[in-house]
């Protein structure tokens, strides 16, 4: 289906790193293969802290990017995150990697 543009999408199990306490993270990577080096193909995350009854805004990730990530994602005690993707590239994404505070209460 090259040239043809099709949508994925991913939304994870609720992810509380086996803690009630709150947790902060500066940082979440997207792990997926870098089908070319130049140009723009966005995916879009969003996090959602209610069990998914509402979603943040959605924050585009350059999948075409070395290391594709955002930052400043907030605090929670246990989340669900969105990934959508809709272009023409080639997409293999298998998992997400975070820079994780998990605090003491």
């Amino acid at each position: 289906d090259f040239d043809i543009t099709f949508t994925a999408s991913y939304i994870s199990g609720d992810f509380s790193a086996e803690t009630f306490n709150w947790k902060t993270c500066s940082r979440v990577a997207l792990l997926c293969d870098q089908y070319v080096d130049t140009g723009i193909s966005n995916a879009q995350i969003s996090w959602s802290d209610n069990d998914g009854y509402t979603y943040s805004t959605p924050r585009n990730i350059n999948v075409l990017s070395q290391n594709p990530y955002i930052t400043q994602t907030g605090r929670f005690r246990s989340r669900l995150w969105k990934i959508e993707y809709s272009d023409n590239y080639p997409f293999r994404m298998w998992g997400l990697s975070m820079d994780l505070n998990v605090g003491s209460i």
